[in-house]
C-alpha cells in the first residue's frame, strides 16, 4: 500500500501534530510495505508485520431490536485506546471497521453495535492497526476478517418497536381516552 500525498501533506485521516512516523519503529517490529515521503521529509509507515500469533476473528449477529452486534476476537493483539497516535508497540493498537469498502469507524475494543444499513447484502470487514496507524500485515496481506450480512427489506406489515419514532396504525376498535 502506498500512502498518497495531497497538497504537500500525506493523505490520511489522523492528525500528525501529536506524533511522528519514522522510517524505523521504536517498538522493535519489522516494517514492511511501501513508504511515501512528503514535502519536508515526513515519512509515513504503510504497514507493519504482525507479531507471530496475531490474528482477528469477526462474529456478527442480528440485534433483537435493531442493527447488528459485532464481536471482534484478537489473539496476539491488545486494544490500547489510550495509546492511539503514539509510537508503535508490537501487538497493540486499534481496529478499523469497514462496510462495503468504506471506513465506518475506529474500534477501541472488541464490541460494536452497527446500525443504519440499507436493505440488501453488505460486506463488513475489520482490520488491525498499530497505535501509530500503520496496518498490521502478514506477508503481503492485511490482518483482517470479512463477513457478509443481509438486511431484510421492510415487510410493510410489521409493527414497530416502541421508541422507534414512527407512527403505527391502531387496530380497529382501539380508542384513546383523555382524563
Amino acid at each position: 500500500m502506498v500512502v498518497g500525498v495531497r497538497d504537500g501533506q500525506p493523505a490520511g485521516e489522523h492528525d500528525h501534530s501529536t506524533h511522528s512516523h519514522e522510517a524505523t519503529d521504536a517498538g522493535g517490529g519489522t516494517q514492511s510495505g511501501s513508504m511515501q515521503a512528503s514535502a519536508g521529509g515526513h515519512v509515513m509507515t504503510a504497514s507493519v508485520e504482525a507479531p507471530e500469533g496475531t490474528s482477528v476473528g469477526l462474529e456478527i449477529e442480528p440485534d433483537a431490536v435493531s442493527g447488528f452486534n459485532i464481536t471482534v476476537t484478537t489473539p496476539g493483539f491488545t486494544f490500547t485506546p489510550g495509546a492511539v497516535n503514539s509510537e508503535h508497540v508490537p501487538g497493540q493498537g486499534h481496529a478499523h471497521l469497514y462496510v462495503d469498502g468504506a471506513k465506518i469507524t475506529r474500534l477501541y475494543g472488541p464490541s460494536y453495535h452497527l446500525t443504519g444499513l440499507a436493505p440488501g447484502t453488505h460486506e463488513v470487514r475489520v482490520s488491525l492497526s498499530t497505535n501509530s496507524h500503520a496496518d498490521y500485515v502478514r506477508g503481503a496481506g492485511l490482518v483482517d476478517a470479512t463477513r457478509t450480512v443481509t438486511v431484510p427489506a421492510p415487510d410493510g406489515g410489521a409493527h414497530m418497536h416502541a421508541g422507534e419514532g414512527t407512527a403505527v396504525e391502531a387496530p380497529d376498535g382501539m380508542s384513546v381516552q383523555v382524563y
